[in-house]
């Protein structure tokens, strides 16, 4: 049985009211052995789910090893069910191992929550296309990335094909293949699809989303490893004046103050060599 301090613990470093609310909630549920109205809490599983969502990247800024242990016990306990809501609780399930590295229990969990899915709607759904794209970043992670890219393709194809290029997951699928390719020393192939990545999102989410953000991030960054000084400079700029709010906590100022820097320190240096090969020039005139 869980121990009520495992709650407590956590509420006292949640500073989400909303989230504090819904825990509380469901406090009757888990530490209850009696019998529960499964239809009554659904709402409340969902309003779970959708906080403890896998692409918000929002997330990576908060203490999530409380969690752990509360949605251990929430998936055990309706570990007989196989319906959407279950699926959406094991993929935040998936998420928590992945971010605490425990990668063998993320791909056991989503490869759960991926059957659940292709029972109820068939392989060629985007909402199983989901779980494709959870596993290849679990094979990404442990850098098995044939295993990684067969997902991810599967899960872009699948997008591509029923929600068309314009949509936001048909872009998370370009993200997470263009991270493969970043990952794997690709830089040019993913400078071509995390520009895309943009473009989608700045339409479709609009400019001061924080998924819009997330993309000038990848991009800046990777325009820094290709030496493009002027265009990560730009992208991270604009980004640093975005991240005061409140929303964008998930992006460090610290780290993006020092990137600019880093780039800026790059641009003079980069001037030097050209002045002092210029000077050599006229000199052999």
């Amino acid at each position: 049985m869980l121990d009520i301090n495992d709650f407590n613990h956590f509420l006292e470093n949640e500073e989400d009211e909303n989230f504090q609310q819904i825990v509380q909630n469901l406090k009757s549920f888990l530490l209850s052995d009696e019998a529960f109205e499964y239809d009554a809490l659904i709402p409340k599983f969902t309003a779970l789910s959708d906080y403890l969502d896998p692409y918000d990247t929002r997330l990576m800024d908060k203490r999530l090893e409380p969690i752990v242990p509360i949605m251990e016990l929430i998936c055990a306990k309706l570990n007989e069910k196989e319906d959407a809501n279950y699926a959406s609780l094991l993929d935040s399930l998936t998420y928590l191992y992945y971010a605490s590295s425990k990668y063998a229990k993320a791909l056991e969990t989503q490869e759960k929550s991926m059957l659940i899915r292709e029972a109820l709607y068939g392989e060629n759904s985007p909402i199983t296309a989901k779980s494709y794209d959870l596993l290849g970043a679990i094979y990404l992670a442990q850098k098995a990335y044939e295993k990684a890219e067969a997902f991810y393709l599967k899960a872009l194809s699948i997008r591509e094909e029923v929600l068309g290029e314009e949509h936001p997951d048909t872009a998370t699928s370009y993200n997470s293949v263009a991270g493969l390719h970043e990952s794997m020393g690709a830089f040019q192939k993913a400078q071509a699809l995390y520009e895309k990545v943009l473009e989608i999102k700045r339409r479709t989410l609009g400019e001061e989303h924080p998924h819009t953000a997330t993309s000038y991030n990848n991009l800046g960054l990777l325009y820094k490893k290709l030496k493009k000084c002027k265009e990560a400079k730009a992208m991270l700029e604009k980004l640093l004046n975005m991240v005061d709010k409140s929303s964008y906590q998930h992006l460090s100022t610290l780290n993006l103050t020092r990137s600019i820097k880093e780039i800026e320190k790059s641009m003079k240096q980069e001037k030097k060599v050209k002045f002092k090969q210029r000077g050599r020039y006229c000199e052999s005139i």
